[in-house]
């Protein structure tokens, strides 16, 4: 008797999910972004483009020493930016 009722709340339990079967799944798209070539003039003005994979466009950021560095972080995914959060730490070069 008591197996059977644990076999049916167990199933009414399960029966009660309201979800429906035709789930919206998010596919990511993969976006091929142009590999930038740096000119020999330098900037002091980087902007960063990042998207939903977590991934920057950029690797190396060079700029010119001694001078104020501006940084633009751009996120050009589908999520909204306030729910992928991107760590981008800027270390000196020893």
């Amino acid at each position: 008797m008591r197996n059977s009722l644990i076999l049916f709340l167990s199933l009414f339990i399960v029966s009660c999910n309201n979800s429906n079967n035709s789930k919206e799944k998010f596919q990511y798209e993969s976006e091929e972004e142009p590999t930038t070539v740096q000119s020999s003039t330098m900037s002091n003005n980087v902007i960063l483009n990042s998207n939903d994979q977590m991934k920057f466009d950029k690797k190396i950021i060079r700029v010119n020493s001694n001078q104020k560095v501006t940084l633009t972080l751009n996120h050009n995914g589908r999520f909204p930016a306030i729910s992928m959060g991107h760590n981008f730490v800027l270390i000196k070069r020893c």
